[in-house]
């Protein structure tokens, strides 16, 4: 037998009812081009016949018929695909631990079995669960080889490696927060209507009440003691308090981002930068997160349409 045939066998053992396809030695582009439909097999037969015919080979998995989500998590230089499985697990949960392949790039793979609730969905699209975290429409098997092949500026395009094992554990159902990600844009959850704002936003009595919360009862933002989920939770609160998320970052910036020591609780320790999206870690950003996550509650759920008198906090001009 061949190596080629090996490799695709052996994700065949791991899990019979995956469908597999041959692809370009030492690429990644699939040999025949109806590979995601009817070009592919579990047949062990056909298998042999398309190693035979394609000494080499790589081979891949066609996620939806096989009924496959796979997680592509990138972390070659200069992508955030480690800094945005972070976020996710602070906002949701941890991946489960489930088989794992290693890329040559540095990033990894992480398979999981379709369920009831979270289905595979082939136009999810780029970074489709984040920045550098997609749901591909197919990927490489452990064992396949690729070689470097670079852009025409000189950068790589494709980093030479074997595909390897990382994590030689059973695949596992995929967890059910995966549904949020894993839909047609165009095709909302049944929970999606919940993201209607329930009040108007931005009331003057609104905003006084978030004013309150943010000078008097936040947590501070201290690095080293989880102030990355103390700024989530801040903004978090006043989307349901029925603040926009512009105005969020304008109050939050100007009145919770704030050193110690100046006679305001709560304060930020160090303070976050105010810069723009292309700084992953600032605060627009941050409140970003903030606004597209946490999504158990619906806009204004904890606002008023009717204004509340707090007397000690001063008026806000955004």
């Amino acid at each position: 037998m061949s190596n080629s045939a090996k490799v695709a066998l052996a994700f065949l053992k791991r899990r019979p009812h995956s469908f597999v396809f041959p692809i370009h030695r030492g690429r990644k582009e699939p040999i025949p081009p109806d590979w995601n439909t009817t070009a592919n097999t579990n047949d062990p037969k056909q298998i042999r016949l398309w190693a035979a015919q394609y000494p080499d080979c790589n081979w891949g998995v066609v996620p939806g018929k096989s009924h496959l989500i796979p997680v592509d998590i990138d972390c070659k230089p200069g992508k955030r695909g480690a800094d945005t499985r972070a976020d996710l697990e602070m906002w949701h949960d941890q991946f489960p631990q489930t088989f794992a392949v290693q890329t040559p790039s540095g990033g990894y793979h992480l398979y999981y079995d379709e369920t009831d609730a979270a289905r595979y969905y082939l136009r999810l699209g780029k970074s489709g669960f984040g920045p550098d975290i997609d749901c591909p429409a197919q990927v490489l098997l452990p064992g396949s080889r690729t070689v470097e092949e670079r852009n025409p500026d000189g950068t790589i395009k494709t980093y030479a490696g074997v595909y390897s094992i990382l994590d030689d554990v059973p695949i596992v159902p995929a967890p059910v927060w995966f549904a949020e990600y894993l839909r047609p844009s165009n095709n909302p959850p049944h929970e999606a209507a919940d993201t209607v704002p329930v009040v108007d936003l931005d009331q003057e009595h609104n905003i006084r009440r978030a004013l309150h919360f943010l000078t008097h009862d936040a947590r501070s933002s201290i690095e080293g003691r989880n102030g990355e989920k103390a700024l989530f939770d801040t903004a978090a609160i006043l989307k349901d308090l029925g603040i926009s998320e512009d105005l969020a970052v304008v109050m939050i910036g100007r009145v919770y981002n704030v050193p110690k020591g100046d006679g305001r609780h709560p304060y930020c320790d160090p303070l976050w930068s105010m810069g723009d999206c292309a700084d992953a870690d600032s605060l627009p950003v941050k409140v970003h997160n903030a606004y597209t996550y946490a999504t158990e509650n619906p806009p204004g759920c904890d606002g008023f349409s009717a204004a509340e008198d707090f007397d000690d906090v001063e008026e806000f001009a955004p």
